[in-house]
């Protein structure tokens, strides 16, 4: 849903940060220093759900000042688009949002899920989310001899997405007709996401917690 008290980080301007108002809304004013920038969203609070958000939003680097209508939205399918984008796989998002069962949505940067969007497309993009967010604090909780975790929240996410767009570039997440995860895919992405971090950590110190699996799906 919406976030309340977010933090939007302009990461192309010297990281220059707002926070959203208590319906999820932002606004900002472009400067000659800031005027193009991907954003990053975290924390603050699901208004409909009334938990913390531990995820992390995206939102590709943009012309700020030539916006359609002034306005844009940032969802889950912008964080898709801005890793596909990140790892030379823009080709492949159409692909991917029908395997998430998502179509005809001609312009994800104005797309709102809750406002534009039926039930089971607003469904579909909930629980997406969820499953990016339950494997990137997942790999939060991997720490180093010293105590600290392994991973930032930017590469925790970062894996996270690359897990995705590998195994939904070629098969759809859900059941045939419905907003179910489909339990062997789940476990593909889950083994990718573990997979990729252990490559990442390359390090024999480093274990990943064998409940990791079973967390993320019971979750």
């Amino acid at each position: 849903f919406y976030l309340k008290n977010a933090y939007i980080k302009f990461d192309d301007c010297e990281n220059t940060s707002i926070k959203t108002d208590a319906n999820g809304h932002f606004s900002f004013t472009t400067t000659a220093a800031c005027s193009e920038s991907a954003l990053t969203i975290t924390g603050g609070i699901d208004i409909g759900t009334n938990l913390p958000f531990t995820g992390t939003l995206k939102f590709k680097k943009m012309d700020l000042k030539n916006l359609k209508n002034g306005t844009l939205v940032v969802s889950p399918l912008t964080s898709l688009e801005y890793f596909l984008e990140k790892a030379g796989q823009s080709n492949q998002l159409n692909t991917i949002l029908k395997n998430l069962a998502l179509n005809n949505i001609n312009n994800i940067s104005q797309f709102d899920p809750a406002k534009d969007g039926d039930a089971h497309t607003m469904a579909v993009v909930f629980i997406f989310q969820q499953l990016a967010t339950q494997i990137e604090d997942r790999l939060q909780t991997i720490n180093k001899d010293n105590g600290s975790t392994v991973f930032t929240q930017e590469q925790a996410a970062q894996i996270t997405f690359d897990a995705l767009i590998s195994q939904l570039s070629t098969q759809p997440l859900f059941t045939a007709g419905s907003a179910k995860i489909d339990s062997e895919v789940l476990k593909s992405i889950v083994n990718k996401a573990i997979e990729i971090a252990k490559a990442q950590m390359n390090d024999p110190n480093n274990t990943i917690d064998p409940t990791f699996k079973d967390q993320v799906s019971s979750n």
